[in-house]
C-alpha cells in the first residue's frame, strides 16, 4: 500500500510539472556491478591461505603466503613457492 501511495504521488507530481514519466527498473546495484566487471574480476588475483602442498586446491592466479614463502598458483592445484628473505 505504501509503495502503491509514493507511485501514485511521484506519477501525480510529474504530470503537474509537465515531465514524461521514465519506467525505471531497479536491479540490485552490487550484483549488476560485479556481472559488469566479471572479466576484470576473474583476472584479479586473490590472496588464499598458503597451500599445504605444490598439488593443493587451488585456480591459477591465487596467491598465499606464510612467515617463510609467497605462493602462487599458475594452473589448477599447481602451485609454486618463493622463499622470503631480507635483503
Amino acid at each position: 500500500m505504501i509503495q502503491a501511495y509514493i507511485n501514485s504521488g511521484v506519477q501525480t507530481q510529474t504530470a503537474k510539472l509537465g515531465l514524461t514519466k521514465v519506467a525505471v527498473r531497479v536491479e540490485e546495484p552490487t550484483t549488476d556491478s560485479v556481472n559488469a566487471n566479471a572479466d576484470i574480476l576473474d583476472s584479479a588475483a586473490i590472496i588464499v591461505a598458503a597451500p599445504a602442498s605444490a598439488t593443493a586446491t587451488g585456480k591459477a592466479g591465487q596467491i598465499g603466503y606464510d612467515a617463510t614463502h609467497i605462493y602462487v598458483c599458475i594452473a589448477t592445484n599447481t602451485w609454486v613457492r618463493a622463499t622470503l628473505a631480507t635483503f
